[in-house]
């Protein structure tokens, strides 16, 4: 499960086996008082590879360093709700656009993770702020999530590789806000030094 007792609430495991991008329903517009409407727009993303899944220590997974990379990628919320018949997504999933490929930092893809147009899941804690969000909603224990405090211009916190024995990999995350997310950061290059280091 996500590695945080508030992902861990996250009922997924009705989801499908894997994800794959179905064609994108039109959903409803996301209303303007909704707490999920800031993460709407165009993001750069970064992920630093800090620990990777090594030899297992008893029956848990163990953990070795990773590469220390930090990948980039970009992220596009559209601020329509495509809904969901899965309890754990009454609300709808988002749509949104991902490009992000993991190889320099992990020799390989995340597993489940399919980049390209779809949905992702994002939920609020409006007392501290707090995002979780799913770039794999349709994977019940595989896939790429990531938990960060918003600051207005970024998103900061960690992300996570699930899978059915534990989490694959994880590190710190940060997502950079573009000013001219209207002008389609999936476009065009995302220039600008990493935040991270790595």
């Amino acid at each position: 499960m996500p590695p945080n007792s508030r992902l861990a609430t996250v009922g997924i495991a009705a989801l499908a086996a894997c994800a794959t991008h179905a064609p994108v329903v039109p959903g409803r517009q996301l209303p303007l008082a909704d707490v999920r409407r800031p993460i709407v727009g165009a993001w750069v993303l970064e992920f630093r590879v800090d620990s990777v899944a090594g030899p297992p220590r008893g029956d848990r997974v163990g953990y070795v360093a990773g590469s220390g990379v930090t990948v980039r990628g970009r992220l596009e919320v559209q601020d329509a709700v495509i809904p969901s018949d899965v309890p754990a997504y009454r609300d709808g999933l988002l749509q949104a656009d991902v490009v992000v490929d993991f190889t320099p930092g992990l020799g390989r893809q995340v597993g489940c993770f399919d980049p390209g147009p779809g949905s992702i899941y994002v939920e609020v804690q409006t007392r501290i702020h707090r995002f979780t969000i799913g770039f794999t909603p349709d994977a019940p224990d595989c896939g790429l999530w990531a938990l960060g405090v918003y600051y207005g211009d970024s998103l900061i916190g960690t992300w996570s590789e699930l899978s059915r024995a534990g989490n694959q990999s994880h590190g710190r995350f940060r997502m950079i806000r573009r000013p001219w997310a209207m002008l389609g950061c999936l476009t065009r290059p995302c220039s600008g030094r990493a935040l991270l280091p790595g």
